[in-house]
């Protein structure tokens, strides 16, 4: 993609306020800022080739992160390849690596904090945290993510209420 589309391509009017928004910090009150300040910090290479190489990796990592994650619970091979397809070709989100846009940094983001709640079936206190720090980064960058400051927390409590449950369940069963 970055070599048959040299630089990066534009949505109307939103490429323009986070770009904006990089080169003058401020608040904005039609767009979150998170985006911009990924911007401002690639701000000293002066390179959009590079924004876009950046995101485009970030799109392989997803598709590396979907992979190694059904992989660890089991699922086979075959069908973990065929879940990071769509990641690795649908021309939409190849399309959106390749704009000024949240949408990969947001996606990246949420993967991560979701393949660290997931990781294991009782993640320590620290790695939660992060993952919150994560989420809460991912709904910076984009203000759809704000749900999933609710949903992280409501799964665990339901996974803990199902562990506890299967616990006491083993246990009578040993009794």
């Amino acid at each position: 993609t970055i070599l048959g589309y040299p630089g990066a391509l534009f949505f109307y009017g939103d490429s323009y306020v986070y770009l904006g928004a990089a080169l003058r910090p401020q608040p904005n009150l039609s767009k979150v800022t998170g985006y911009s300040f990924f911007l401002r910090a690639l701000l000293p290479f002066h390179s959009l080739t590079l924004v876009v190489t950046i995101q485009h990796l970030m799109g392989l990592a997803v598709a590396v992160m979907i992979y190694v994650l059904l992989r660890r619970n089991g699922v086979s091979k075959l069908w973990s390849t065929v879940a990071t397809l769509p990641q690795l070709l649908d021309g939409y989100i190849i399309e959106d690596e390749h704009m000024i846009m949240t949408e990969t940094v947001f996606t990246f983001l949420l993967m991560i904090a979701m393949l660290i709640v997931l990781w294991k079936p009782r993640p320590a206190w620290w790695s939660l945290l992060i993952a919150g720090i994560l989420a809460g980064c991912a709904s910076v960058v984009r203000t759809d993510g704000e749900i999933v400051l609710a949903v992280i927390p409501i799964f665990l409590l339901i996974r803990a209420r199902r562990s506890e449950e299967h616990t006491s369940e083993l246990q009578s069963h040993h009794d």
